[in-house]
């Protein structure tokens, strides 16, 4: 005799949450979200516009490994924000106005790339540990879920 195998009814909201639009909805507003502030908004912060300075000067200078902040050492700091930013100004075309090699894009986006990891993978894990939907819920919503 055969036993009998149980079958589980597929629950309709994790359907949805599955399928191919929802995820490309969500992919498309954590992209939106994360990096849509890179072209605009406000002016860069005072620590924003300190570690371009940075940024910049190791640029300029060529020295990668001291940190300067108007020709003083800084190494208050980790350097790996300031090597992050020079970094993504290699990515970029300089400054049109003053030909200087970072931006306020360059300087945004190590952070912006950040934040945007940081969203899919509050995605993966709460659709791993939770379900699809409080997958999708924690990448929309960017808190933890808490049960």
């Amino acid at each position: 005799m055969i036993a009998p195998t149980l079958r589980r009814e597929a629950d309709p909201i994790e359907a949805a949450f599955g399928q191919p639009m929802t995820r490309t909805m969500v992919l498309l507003l954590a992209i939106l979200a994360t990096l849509g502030g890179l072209f605009g908004g406000p002016p860069l912060g005072d620590h924003e516009t300190l570690v371009a300075q940075v940024s910049r000067d190791m640029r300029l200078s060529g020295d990668w490994i001291v940190p300067r902040f108007l020709e003083t050492t800084f190494i208050r700091k980790p350097p790996l924000p300031y090597w992050l930013v020079g970094g993504s100004s290699y990515l970029l075309p300089p400054d049109r106005a003053t030909g200087l090699p970072v931006t306020e894009v360059a300087a945004r986006l190590p952070s912006a790339l950040a934040a945007l990891g940081t969203v899919l993978l509050l995605w993966k894990l709460g659709s791993g540990m939770f379900g699809r939907a409080a997958g999708v819920v924690a990448a929309l919503e960017g808190r933890t879920i808490r049960r």
